[in-house]
């Protein structure tokens, strides 16, 4: 029965978010052609405060509560009243007391009405803690895929129509909010908590404290994960700041899509088979096998690609996102894979594991980018190249015994896919030479040789990999 609701969880939410991805698509591009690259630049700024406040306004207890064995009513009010307390005490230190002080940071006084509206998003994050996390617990997910696809849809649709406006980097800001509030809205909708916050949160202790380890995780994920734009946007400035954040935007997309497909449904079905450690491990190859079958040509087809997206999609003034997206889509797929394992350490109960292995990376990976910047946008990029790897390699060797999982397992259950993978870039390297065709028919033609190469080589080596696609397909 659970194995039944986890495929038909990734089925509707990983089917919902794939609908409606060629018109996110779209409609990024057309943005991005309208706006600066200073436009994406103060929002990064901005981004690289609220980013990290947005991982600690929750304290981890929506994760507590998935991860909880019995929840009642009266916990849960006790959470719903943490959450709020923190939400209003951050909207309230964002726009009174760190937005003057980021722009003072970074130099740039717009800086402060940007981030007091954003601040905004705090108080609407109140009221989706409790509805989320009791769809999860249930591995209910049809409904939330809907909710997410249409709040996002409709974010994009105003972020677009403010940026034909004229509206700039307010269009960004606009288009986030009205996301924000209209997911709170539809999950209400469809999971309503009809109960007063308690401010007694005392009640809810056991689960505050797993929740604190949670939020340090964030924490730490996200100061590794977002050094290089606070480095960047004090080492280079704002203009190169925009291309590096318009390319990882980039490369990050199909990232982002999979890894809230995956965190969505994996993290809940590992919380529900805690007490089998061989079977979360089993389940961790399962999901490293299915990632990797469509991380690797997806991101390392953008990545032969580049090119000609930056070219045909962007236009001439973003010609120098075009290196950053090629080597930020090389790693794209490691750092689609990282938080999975996290997720079964979380559910199995070792998130101290998951703490040491986010504070090596704190350590390791804002050096890199320190040292990287110093030789611009591409040291900053190949710094992600080269020292991320390592990164992973170690985590996973601390991390597997805790699964039962041996690293030879791991690294054979993604080898297949990376080696297809990239065989196909190089077919698409190859192509580029001997298509002559306008720019973009010639993408399109590269597009079409490049996924034409992985199914015919997954077909011919990876049989094992398609068979179990297909087997997922039809549960």
């Amino acid at each position: 029965m659970l194995g039944k609701q986890v495929i038909d969880g990734l089925k509707w939410t990983a089917g919902i978010k794939l609908s409606g991805q060629v018109l996110s698509w779209a409609i990024t591009i057309v943005v991005v052609r309208l706006l600066t690259p200073g436009d994406y630049g103060l929002l990064a700024y901005a981004t690289v405060f609220l980013g990290f406040l947005t991982l600690i306004s929750e304290l981890g207890l929506s994760d507590a509560v998935v991860q909880g064995r019995a929840v009642d009513i009266p916990q849960l009010r006790s959470v719903f009243g943490a959450v709020v307390l923190m939400n209003v005490a951050l909207t309230c230190f964002v726009a009174v007391a760190l937005a003057p002080v980021a722009a003072t940071f970074f130099s740039e006084p717009r800086l402060i009405p940007v981030m007091q509206v954003l601040s905004f998003g705090f108080l609407i994050n109140c009221f989706t803690v409790i509805p989320t996390a009791t769809l999860e617990r249930n591995l209910v997910f049809r409904g939330r895929s809907f909710i997410d696809l249409g709040s996002g849809l409709i974010g994009n649709i105003l972020t677009l129509g403010l940026a034909y406006n004229g509206a700039g980097v307010w269009s960004l800001i606009w288009g986030n909010l009205a996301t924000a509030l209209l997911r709170a809205l539809g999950l209400n909708f469809i999971s309503p908590f009809k109960h007063w916050p308690d401010f007694r949160i005392a009640r809810a202790y056991r689960m505050i404290s797993f929740g604190a380890m949670v939020a340090l995780n964030r924490v730490l994920w996200f100061v590794y994960s977002q050094a290089d734009v606070f480095v960047a946007g004090k080492v280079l400035g704002k203009a190169p700041l925009g291309f590096y954040s318009v390319a990882m935007h980039l490369a990050s997309i199909p990232a982002q899509r999979v890894s809230s497909v995956i965190n969505q449904v994996a993290f809940p079905a590992f919380a529900r088979a805690r007490h089998d450690v061989g079977s979360v491990g089993r389940n961790l190859l399962l999901s490293v096998r299915s990632i990797s079958f469509f991380a690797f040509p997806v991101s390392w087809g953008l990545a032969s690609v580049a090119p000609e997206v930056v070219r045909v999609l962007l236009g001439p003034t973003w010609l120098e996102a075009t290196t950053p997206l090629i080597l930020l889509s090389l790693i794209m797929p490691l750092r689609i894979l990282s938080p999975v394992t996290h997720g079964a350490l979380q559910a199995v109960g070792k998130p101290g594991i998951s703490v040491r292995n986010n504070l090596f990376a704190c350590i390791v990976m804002p050096i890199a980018f320190l040292v990287g910047c110093q030789y611009g946008l591409l040291g900053l990029s190949l710094a992600w190249v080269l020292a991320f790897p390592l990164v992973v390699l170690t985590n996973l060797f601390r991390s597997l015994h805790w699964l039962e999982t041996k690293l030879r397992s791991y690294l054979f259950a993604m080898l297949r896919p990376a080696a297809i993978g990239a065989a196909m870039f190089g077919v698409v390297t190859l192509g580029r030479s001997l298509i002559a065709l306008p720019q973009l028919p010639e993408l399109i033609a590269l597009i079409l040789l490049g996924a034409g190469t992985y199914v015919v080589l997954s077909l011919l080596f990876n049989r094992a990999g398609c068979r179990e696609m297909l087997w997922l397909l039809r549960k």
